[in-house]
């Protein structure tokens, strides 16, 4: 059948600086179909609603359902995945399409609820890991990557390369080793642990191999002079990765292939990653550059610092290929796959 007409269960991330994937998969939905919203913060919503009460207030009813990749509770320290446990979308037989979202977190909770909610197709950017949960929750999964909103990042050559290596965002060494091991190879050692106070020290914070380099490093927490987050948001953050002549990123948590790739692939912006098959997304020296070790990765980072027309061919044709993985891409892959 073909689905025009859609129920899209989530939360209203509208506002909510760092969430460009959950808003631009949303956004991309609502461009293609017919889109009614229910869920905490949209308008109508009710936690004493089931299922048969929201679709008995629709104008139309849904071709499918979707559980979005924003229909979670994110408190860890709550032991329930479902915002609203007791909608009960196992009692209508409406097609169900779920995003399953930061599979490194209350796993065993959304596939329950998988199977508890009769949910039919279920989409994840872990490949090696669908057919694993298909078969304990009988719904379908289907690989599919993150997609990337083209029109918010872009190259911008107007802009001046400004950091000759970039990170920023979360270290994630609860679940992978790669970042850490990075900022330890770094930093000097008695600037490692430090916060804010990175900010009167900047530039003398890293060893001295790297001197002539200018290097930006924000986690999540850091603050600047001012007291904002050195993890720049919004159109501050696209107009920050076109200053970046490259910029660190793996994995994340579970090997999920995150959105960052593309984004540093739209605005030109070279990718210096661990060396691994990235779901044959990358390749080395074609649209990234890997290293196998820190000393690889020192030589890289000196190398394209100081080679702009060989770093130029890498993010040109990693540029080319972005246009592939745009969200309404990957929305009209995923529909057909599922139709």
């Amino acid at each position: 059948m073909t689905y025009e007409t859609i129920l899209w269960l989530g939360q209203d991330y509208e506002g909510y600086g760092s969430a460009y994937y959950q808003n631009d998969l949303f956004s991309t939905y609502q461009d293609l179909y017919t889109v009614y919203t229910y869920g905490p913060g949209f308008d109508g919503y009710s936690e004493s609603d089931d299922i048969h009460d929201v679709l008995q207030r629709l104008p139309a009813q849904p071709d499918l359902i979707v559980v979005a990749n924003t229909w979670e509770v994110q408190d860890e320290a709550v032991d329930e995945f479902s915002p609203h446990p007791d909608l009960s979308l196992g009692e209508i037989d409406i097609p169900k399409l779920m995003f399953l979202n930061k599979e490194y977190k209350k796993l065993d909770l959304k596939l329950e609820y998988i199977r508890n909610n009769g949910v039919d197709y279920v989409t994840s950017v872990l490949k090696h890991r669908c057919a694993e949960w298909e078969s304990k929750t009988g719904a379908t999964f289907i690989w599919e990557p993150f997609g990337i909103d083209l029109s918010q990042f872009n190259y911008d050559p107007s802009i001046s390369e400004t950091y000759d290596l970039a990170f920023t965002g979360s270290i994630h060494e609860r679940w992978i080793d790669e970042r850490q091991e990075v900022k330890d190879h770094l930093f000097k050692n008695k600037y490692k642990d430090f916060k804010w106070w990175h900010n009167f020290i900047h530039t003398r914070r890293f060893k001295e191999r790297y001197d002539g380099l200018t290097i930006y490093w924000g986690e999540w927490d850091h603050k600047n002079l001012c007291w904002r987050s050195r993890a720049p948001f919004g159109e501050r953050y696209v107009t920050f990765l076109n200053k970046c002549k490259a910029f660190l990123n793996t994995l994340s948590a579970e090997d999920i292939f995150n959105p960052r790739f593309w984004e540093l692939m739209a605005t030109k912006t070279l990718i210096i990653c661990p060396s691994d098959d990235y779901y044959g997304l990358l390749e080395d020296e074609v649209n990234c550059v890997m290293y196998d070790d820190l000393s690889e990765f020192d030589e890289l980072l000196h190398y394209y610092a100081a080679h702009d027309q060989e770093r130029q061919k890498i993010v040109d044709r990693a540029h080319e290929e972005i246009k592939r993985y745009s969200w309404e891409s990957v929305a009209e892959n995923l529909m057909s796959k599922i139709q």
